[in-house]
């Protein structure tokens, strides 16, 4: 088990890197930041190059926070130290670039999503947090009124249509889908066939059939539901409909049989 990492405030983070940004290593400031951002529940970390200075902020419960501001000069510091710890080609600077990092932090397994992206001021990386070792709400404690919940209890017990769960991002939409994929299992003792496509995969289900988009091998939604439906599926839960292709697809299968679960991103719900 990994030695305890003291919970900073806000406010004590910002004094932090001030008081460091120049004696630190680069290393250790980008895991510094990290490992906060973990543990004060962020979803996303920021480093975002503006005129004169670097600034770090948090998304926390869907409220963009600012924690730090970094001197220019180790800008692109900063971000190459994210590049590789996510295996993203260093040099390459002129166009967006993906890639994921494995970090433990005490007793949490977490999977960092990170993109990178030019502006005008230089690359600037988000951080996207997933904590696979959170524990899984059920339906009954994602604070849905009982008349609300049970309306939603007996959509995802019928046998073929499609529902779709939309909202702004860090609304729960993922957090809902999960709980509704975990309550069919219950309902139906496991015996269910049920397939995912994900981009990323968030949390690991068990008795689940659940498989990661991967532009760079060809398997996209549209590609890999395609060949999901000859797999025998009575449940099909797509990440997010990104495309008129995979929406068109998605409600089709709804049409013939099966139960698609699937989530669109949008301003409101």
């Amino acid at each position: 088990m990994s030695k305890k990492t003291k919970l900073f405030s806000l406010a004590e983070i910002k004094e932090e890197v001030k008081a460091k940004e120049k004696s630190l290593e680069v290393s250790e400031l980008v895991d510094f930041l990290i490992t906060q951002a973990i543990k004060h529940d962020a979803s996303d970390v920021h480093f975002l190059p503006l005129d004169g200075r670097l600034s770090v902020r948090y998304r926390v419960y869907g409220v963009l926070q600012d924690v730090a501001e970094l001197p220019p000069w180790i800008h692109p510091k900063v971000i190459s130290r994210i590049k590789v710890m996510a295996k993203i080609v260093v040099y390459v600077k002129d166009r967006p670039q993906d890639g994921h990092i494995e970090k433990d932090v005490e007793d949490k397994s977490v999977e960092l999503r990170v993109t990178t992206f030019p502006t005008i001021h230089g690359e600037k990386a988000v951080v996207r947090i997933f904590d696979s070792s959170q524990v899984l709400l059920d339906l009954d404690r994602l604070g849905f009124a009982s008349s609300i919940r049970e309306k939603f209890e007996s959509l995802i017990i019928q046998p073929q249509g499609t529902i779709i769960l939309t909202g702004p991002s860090s609304s729960g939409k993922s957090t809902t889908i999960y709980a509704a994929i975990r309550r069919i299992l219950d309902l139906r003792k496991n015996a269910v066939n049920i397939v995912t496509l994900e981009d990323p995969v968030e949390y690991n289900l068990g008795n689940v059939s659940q498989t990661q988009i991967s532009l760079p091998t060809g398997l996209t939604f549209v590609a890999g539901l395609k060949s999901i439906l000859r797999q025998d599926p009575e449940v099909i839960m797509i990440g997010e409909i990104r495309d008129a292709e995979t929406a068109n697809i998605a409600v089709q299968a709804g049409l013939t049989g099966h139960l698609v679960i699937t989530t669109i991103h949008s301003g409101t719900a």
